[in-house]
């Protein structure tokens, strides 16, 4: 009876913390598991930048008021750049700065860069 009881609690403690993807939504972004391939307005827009030829772009993923935010942003030191932060359904919500309008800097410490250009010049 012992065994019976201590595999029982083996097997319920490996079925516990087995890895079910199907189940983990903690692991995705706007609802999909690879935004850059997945969300149809951002993949376009990956794309033009791609066709651009522009090594200085890139795009971070952060979090802004609760949201996932993706910021449009290039490293080009001969630039006055703007950074344009869009929303999971592509709406742009405002720009980064300074002025009390704009989203904070800060929002870029905390995010991720999800894409660059394969021949970036970006020290990132």
């Amino acid at each position: 009876m012992k065994r019976l009881v201590s595999l029982s609690l083996i097997f319920i403690i490996i079925s516990s913390c087995s890895n079910n993807k199907e189940n983990d939504f903690s692991s995705l972004i706007c609802n999909v598991e690879k935004p850059t391939e997945d969300l149809d307005w951002l993949e376009s827009e990956i794309d033009i930048l791609t066709d651009e030829g522009d090594q200085y772009n890139y795009i971070k993923q952060a979090e802004y008021n609760n949201q996932t935010v993706f910021i449009f942003a290039n490293c080009n030191p001969l630039v006055n750049s703007v950074f344009f932060v869009k929303t999971c359904d592509g709406q742009n919500i405002g720009i980064i700065g300074t002025r009390e309008q704009d989203i904070p800097w800060s929002i870029l410490n905390n995010g991720e860069i999800i894409w660059k250009a394969d021949d970036s010049e970006c020290n990132l």
